[in-house]
């Protein structure tokens, strides 16, 4: 009876198939956590991608907006500038109408 026990393969091969279909089964749910992890890293790359020209472009606009506060820095500094001038000129002009009065009046 050993001998028969020892001759049959068929508990063998038993095992070996259940092994074979739990390995099987193992490398299918690898693989689908792969792909799944594949999608994952996909979709965090894109995100990193959309974020990056996000921030190139919010980048852009704080440019833009620097050189146009710049711009209108210098604006009202020659406004401010014209503003002094036609402040003197005007002073100037007053005094020169005050004294054109009192010559006037002398006379």
């Amino acid at each position: 009876m050993q001998d028969f026990k020892k001759l049959n393969p068929i508990p063998k091969l038993v095992r070996w198939c259940r092994s074979r279909n739990e390995l099987l089964d193992e490398v299918d749910s690898l693989r689908l956590e792969n792909e799944q992890l594949r999608l994952k890293v996909s979709n965090l790359q894109q995100a990193k991608v959309k974020l990056e020209n996000s921030l190139e472009e919010r980048r852009r606009e704080k440019e833009t907006l620097r050189a146009n506060l710049n711009s209108q820095k210098k604006t009202a500094e020659s406004k401010e500038l014209i503003a002094e001038q036609l402040g003197n000129k005007i002073a100037e002009l007053r005094d020169e109408n005050d004294r054109l009065h009192r010559l006037k009046k002398k006379k």
